[in-house]
Parts: structure tokens; sequence; C-alpha cells
């Protein structure tokens, strides 16, 4: 089974969790409901609007 999931975080986000190790070094992670929906990008993309 596959599932395709479109979601994104930006950088400054990610600098705001702290690194964590699940036995394959430091990494940061967020959950996959709290990341936002693709279409929001794709519309302040075409927008012009800073991405935020």
């Amino acid at each position: 089974a596959e599932i395709e999931f479109y979601r994104y975080t930006i950088g400054e986000e990610l600098k705001n969790i702290p690194p964590q190790d699940f036995g394959y070094g430091l990494c940061r992670h967020i959950l996959l409901k709290d990341l936002k929906p693709i279409e929001n990008f794709i519309k302040l993309y075409k927008e012009k609007k800073k991405i935020v």
C-alpha cells in the first residue's frame, strides 16, 4: 500500500524544534498532522506572498 501526503513546513519552524536522537543521530521532526496543507503553499506562491 502507498500513501501520498502533500504538506509542508518551513525552516524557521524547524529551528524551534529541539533535535532528538531516534537511533540515527540528532534530527528534528514534526508530526504529519502538524504540517500545513500544500494547497496553502501553492496559493501563497501564486499570489507572490511571503511563505511563512
